[in-house]
């Protein structure tokens, strides 16, 4: 391996991750307040969960944009330019998710970004895939884990969680509801 190739391996790893931290900068004040202290929908794991898992994609969303990078360092070679927009373009609504959901509290509105994610994973695994299919292969997992995360936007939409009524309503005792 020449050494830019390694340069290129660390940067495209940094900017995954550039955008991995970025997107929990938006979220942190918000899961450390009203996500943890809110009545969630059942189905919605507790916050460490998600770490880990935006971890593994933005691992695998880094070393598939090597390896598209690596079949033509210069990105000269037909749909390396567009894939690698596209990868761009995956990351900065990665960012744009976690500050409507978490940030803004919108949970509709960050469903709409999710599902345009989707789309654009989609895509961007497609144009991967025709330049190297274990690039494009290793956008799978992404496009798994934005559709797990779209299900549970989608609860969380639908719970109709917002900020202020945080914590749940006390409910009546048996005897309470008889009388």
């Amino acid at each position: 391996m020449k050494p830019y190739h390694f340069a290129a391996l660390v940067a495209l790893m940094g900017v995954s991750f550039l955008a991995g931290g970025l997107a929990t900068l938006l979220a942190r004040r918000s899961v450390e307040g009203w996500y943890r202290s809110s009545s969630r929908p059942q189905q919605v794991p507790p916050p460490p969960a998600y770490g880990w898992g935006w971890t593994g994609v933005l691992v695998l969303m880094g070393a598939a944009a090597w390896l598209v990078w690596l079949t033509a360092p210069h990105w000269a070679a037909p749909w390396i330019l567009p894939g690698m927009v596209l990868y761009f373009v995956m990351l900065g609504l990665h960012v744009a998710w976690s500050g409507t959901f978490f940030r803004m509290d919108r949970p509709g509105a960050a469903m709409g970004i999710l599902v345009l994610l989707w789309l654009v994973t989609l895509a961007t695994l497609a144009v991967f895939w025709q330049v190297d299919t274990l690039g494009g292969a290793l956008l799978i997992p992404l496009l798994l884990w934005t559709g797990y995360l779209g299900w549970r936007n989608l609860k969380w939409w639908r719970h109709g969680r917002h900020v202020g009524d945080t914590l749940p309503q006390p409910t009546a005792s048996p005897s309470q509801q008889a009388a």
